[in-house]
């Protein structure tokens, strides 16, 4: 019988506050040296505001708060693309309205001295949130299937260690154990308590269990656990039960309009600010094809209702043989163009088009061709409740995974999909929007 702790860390939060501290000081000492009293009226108070909501954006955006532990060398790389897009974005800021108008040298010398001093705290953070003064105590109770279960999670390359308090090796829980559970709580000061959903059923679990509510100790299930910390749901029956049961993302009217509204002015914004690109694409296929500019292909969308998306066309007229299968690395049948459109995704922006129709939007699970879907739905538990919402021009999964060419890869991916479903929420859509930023710069899973 194994007994041991999870250490759980909990940094990020702390690095958003430390990193907006470091923002407000640098912006601060450059405008001292430069001679710009700050807080002088409204508009330095407006410069140290934005500032501040892009420099941690932008930070948020490229997933720096997402694991600290990173190598040195993948901190640096995403440093320089956030550094990128907070000195553009205040350029942009500061021709298109004039209350935004500052020292640009400033700017630059701000956030480069502002990335270089955040680069150093990572470094620090990661050196002392290995060290037991910065880890949560964790205490995971199961059987053989919840080994398995957090084994898997450990070797997916998660920074904790796990380890757990099993019953036995046969699986039947016995009243000893919940005696035994009683003491190792109070020599291991565990705060957080884990307990596989068969696990609590066990004679006087329930008493110990009641008694750790009250002592202050939380108390989480296994299922809860794993969805916690892999962002995505097992594809089980009684996931199934919980997402007819509870899930409904968006369903207020007030979160459909704001959702609604995000997507009009979202799409619009978008088309305005790419509308050159647009063109400069479109001649481009035209001139090195002779084919179509648009490709259209009939999807599923809510309701498993199919509608045509649009995209510009990436692959020779010759490749459309009318039957359905994935793209694949390097693609015999993408053109020359394609293979410069699909790896930053721009061949999708005519989908905008679609979320400004209605038939999309910009956050959801991403609309499968119909003859792929009628194979997944076959194979795959619940996938069709990834039509309970709008397909997206993004989603959950796009930002974690790279693209799907095998029946393994579209397996996991529609369990971040079943996630979002239900735990869809404005915040989270914003989250990932920002996070599709750091999807495009880098290629991520492109084909």
């Amino acid at each position: 019988m194994d007994i041991f702790n999870i250490n759980s860390h909990s940094v990020g939060r702390a690095l958003i506050i430390w990193d907006c501290f470091i923002a407000i000081s640098i912006l601060i000492i450059s405008e001292r040296l430069t001679g710009q009293p700050l807080l002088k009226d409204v508009t330095t108070t407006l410069h140290l505001c934005t500032f501040v909501t892009l420099f941690s954006v932008s930070f948020f955006s490229m997933g720096l708060y997402r694991n600290c532990y990173r190598s040195p060398e993948h901190v640096f790389e995403k440093l320089a693309a956030a550094f990128a897009m907070v000195v553009i974005a205040m350029f942009v800021l500061s021709s298109v309205h004039p209350a935004f108008k500052t020292n640009l040298t400033t700017i630059f010398g701000a956030t480069f001295f502002g990335c270089v001093a955040v680069f150093l705290t990572r470094l620090v953070a990661a050196r002392f949130a290995e060290t037991e003064r910065f880890r949560r105590r964790i205490l995971v109770v199961g059987d053989l299937k919840t080994l398995c279960a957090l084994d898997r999670l450990q070797h997916a390359g998660r920074t904790t260690r796990f380890t757990m308090f099993s019953p036995g090796e046969d699986s039947r829980p016995v009243r000893s154990d919940a005696e035994r559970l009683t003491r190792l709580l109070r020599t291991s000061k565990a705060r957080d308590l884990v307990v596989s959903d068969d696990y609590q059923a066990s004679p006087g679990i329930a008493a110990v269990l009641l008694r750790c509510r009250l002592d202050g100790v939380r108390v989480t299930l296994m299922s809860a656990f794993l969805e916690r910390e892999t962002r995505k749901l097992e594809l089980t029956d009684q996931e199934a039960h919980r997402l007819i049961l509870t899930s409904s993302p968006h369903r207020s009217i007030a979160s459909r309009l704001v959702k609604r509204a995000i997507d009009i002015s979202g799409s619009l914004a978008l088309l305005t600010f790419t509308l050159p690109l647009l063109i400069v694409v479109a001649i481009a296929i035209k001139l090195t094809d002779r084919g179509p500019i648009f490709y259209r292909q009939a999807r599923l969308g809510l309701g498993g209702r199919r509608f045509m998306i649009t995209k510009f066309r990436t692959m020779s007229v010759e490749s459309d043989t009318g039957s359905a299968r994935w793209a694949t690395l390097n693609d015999k049948r993408v053109t020359r163009v394609g293979h410069l459109l699909r790896r930053p995704r721009i061949d999708e922006l005519p989908q905008l088009f679609d979320v400004l129709c209605g038939r999309m939007s910009l956050v959801g699970p991403r609309p499968e061709q119909v003859q792929i879907c009628d194979k997944l739905s076959a194979t795959i538990p619940l996938y069709d409740y990834r039509h309970l919402v709008l397909p997206g021009l993004t989603g959950w999964a796009q930002i974690n995974l790279p693209y799907a060419d095998s029946l393994e890869s579209t397996i996991e991916k529609t369990q971040y999909d079943l996630y979002y479903l239900k735990n869809g929420s404005i915040v989270l859509d914003l989250m990932i929007l920002a996070h599709t930023i750091r999807t495009v710069l880098f290629s991520e899973g492109s084909r």
